[in-house]
């Protein structure tokens, strides 16, 4: 998916990102920019699979 179709997304989006992760590369965070309403939320010393490692955040 190319920078302006994420453009398009007209829907509310989170995307969820490890402090340590190194499966998602720094471009998705440029990605998250692209998407007009979007929420990020960045999990502390975990990695790709924040929301596993971190279940109480």
């Amino acid at each position: 998916m190319t920078v302006l179709a994420l453009s398009s997304i007209d829907v509310p989006t989170l995307m969820t990102f490890g402090e340590h992760d190194e499966a998602a590369p720094a471009s998705c965070r440029e990605y998250a920019l692209a998407i007009p309403s979007v929420s990020c939320a960045e999990f502390a010393d975990a990695s790709h699979l924040a929301f596993v490692e971190d279940r109480d955040n």
